[in-house]
């Protein structure tokens, strides 16, 4: 994801909405055409999407540009680490912490779970 999911760029293609049951796989479902459909579907929507990026920096500036739900700026920390960016990525980690709090208590704890393995992984310091 670098700035939409699948179903955003369902949903902008005029689909349906929603939890898109089209994408749900149940115990009894056959596996074999649920592949079929999603992989018709990452081809229809999401490669032409993805086709615009030609490198992480492409995918960045996306991400910099739009609005920051907090999958973004997670996207975005982690992008800015690859690039060794560390100081980028501590930026947007700071935005989601800032956020947490304002979050339910289970989701700032996944939040804060998240930012902490991110930063212990790359070494961020702050």
């Amino acid at each position: 994801m670098v700035g939409a999911s699948l179903a955003d760029l369902f949903v902008a293609e005029g689909r349906e909405g929603g939890m898109l049951p089209r994408w749900a796989l149940f115990p009894s479902d056959d596996i074999g055409s649920f592949v079929e459909a999603l992989m018709l579907d990452l081809r229809k929507y999401g490669f032409p999407f993805l086709r615009r990026f030609k490198s992480l920096p492409d995918i960045v500036q996306n991400l910099e540009c739009g609005p920051k739900s907090q999958f973004d700026l997670a996207h975005l920390a982690v992008s800015y680490a690859e690039m060794g960016d560390l100081r980028g990525s501590r930026a947007a980690l700071d935005k989601m912490m800032a956020a947490a709090d304002s979050e339910p208590r289970f989701v700032a704890e996944q939040t804060r779970r998240f930012v902490f393995n991110l930063k212990k992984h790359y070494q961020i310091g702050g």
